[in-house]
């Protein structure tokens, strides 16, 4: 049976990055370059009728994969359920038919203005954190372990710097682009803290648009200030994602260099303002959280589960446990044998839908490699720990003994 590979992102969806090296993408997993002959042109449309988005929509109705897709085929090939899908459920899309006569027109614009941030996230990188940035040119030995183009090089740095972070983008904000829109998604960075976020945003609202679109946004949850929270009133929906990793000491060793209390209390405005609305769930105003599980989080689960599972269940939070993507990272690289004792802890877990998502993730095949990157992501783990004065190894001790595990043969 072949593959169901047509996706409605590459008729309505359009990626948009400053960095010209990222630039104007169908969808935020294309694995591939900037679509566009000149990537220094700033029309959004311009990208829904490039040649190659032309080829590349005749593929997907032909059943075929078009080589930056790889990402939603490797899923879609181990039975997971890929960006492709969820898009097209998203957007009512079942059958090639429904787009084999489709217009292409931008309804959905995925916005990420710069990489302004102030926090420095261990498993994130300088293309999406100023703050982690600022630290890798301070300490280039951090170099090497951001090795996706175009962090290799100084270009990200003539980026970051001369970007004027309080300016317009007028290509964006058109009233041609806006037309046709229907979701307006604003990643970074940490959006609410970016003057030209805040700029589209005003833009948007003055010019009557924002009561018909969905705001949708992921933050950090640490800036809850009225004039931001304020611009949620004018839109017709929105769909807010929390990134929190763990909670207390482990949330503060992840995200440095935020503290636990003031996020918490971040999150329970958010809370407050979608419960002010005793008609939420109808008018569509979604709270959720993304969970990065990951090395740095995995032992230490039985003492930040009941403060965030529990923050977010009771308030109706809807969340999602993830694998970290990041090489070095993954919880499935440990040996059996440390995969039993997170599974020891989990197992004293009331039951639910955290409990099963951590069992499934960390019993997925260890690699054979398993070795080299545990030693990589200690390496890693140990040059952030010397230049932030912290340590991994009084999050438990099993760090310890892990490291000693890794090592034992050197």
């Amino acid at each position: 049976m072949q593959q169901e590979t047509f996706c409605a992102s590459l008729w309505w969806n359009i990626f948009y990055k400053e960095f010209p090296s990222l630039g104007k993408k169908p969808c935020c997993n294309w694995e591939g370059p900037s679509v566009g002959k000149d990537p220094n042109n700033k029309d959004v449309n311009e990208l829904l009728n490039d040649p190659d988005m032309v080829r590349y929509r005749e593929m997907s109705l032909n059943g075929e994969w078009p080589a930056p897709c790889i990402r939603c085929k490797v899923r879609q090939d181990q039975g997971l359920k890929s960006y492709r899908q969820t898009e097209n459920k998203k957007l009512g899309v079942t059958s090639v038919e429904q787009l084999q006569n489709a217009k292409p027109e931008v309804r959905t614009i995925d916005y990420r203005p710069s990489n302004l941030c102030n926090l420095k996230c261990r498993m994130c990188n300088p293309a999406e954190s100023s703050q982690l940035l600022t630290e890798m040119k301070e300490n280039k030995e951090l170099q090497e372990h951001f090795s996706s183009p175009p962090l290799k090089t100084d270009k990200i740095y003539e980026l970051a710097d001369d970007f004027e972070y309080n300016t317009l983008n007028t290509s964006v904000a058109s009233h041609e682009v806006f037309s046709t829109l229907e979701e307006l998604k604003i990643f970074g960075g940490e959006p609410s803290i970016d003057a030209s976020v805040h700029n589209l945003i005003e833009w948007a609202i003055d010019n009557g648009y924002s009561k018909k679109l969905r705001f949708r946004y992921t933050t950090n949850a640490t800036n809850t200030n009225r004039k931001w929270m304020d611009y949620h009133k004018h839109f017709k929906n929105y769909n807010i994602s929390f990134s929190l990793d763990a909670a207390n000491d482990t949330f503060e060793y992840i995200r440095t260099p935020a503290n636990w209390k003031k996020v918490k209390s971040c999150v329970l405005d958010y809370i407050q303002m979608r419960n002010s609305n005793p008609n939420w769930r109808r008018d569509k105003l979604w709270l959720s959280a993304n969970i990065v599980y990951s090395l740095w989080s995995c032992f230490t689960i039985t003492d930040w589960h009941d403060e965030l599972i529990g923050l977010l269940e009771d308030n109706r939070v809807d969340y999602n446990l993830a694998i970290s993507f990041r090489d070095n990272q993954a919880v499935n690289l440990l040996p059996q044998k440390f995969k039993d004792i997170i599974l020891e802890d989990v197992d004293k877990l009331p039951d639910g839908k955290f409990k099963t998502s951590v069992i499934q993730l960390t019993n997925k095949p260890t690699p054979d490699d398993w070795k080299q990157q545990i030693n990589r992501f200690f390496e890693f783990s140990l040059k952030y720990d010397k230049i932030r004065n912290t340590s991994i190894f009084n999050l438990s001790p099993v760090y310890q003994d892990l490291y000693n595990y890794v090592r034992k043969d050197q």
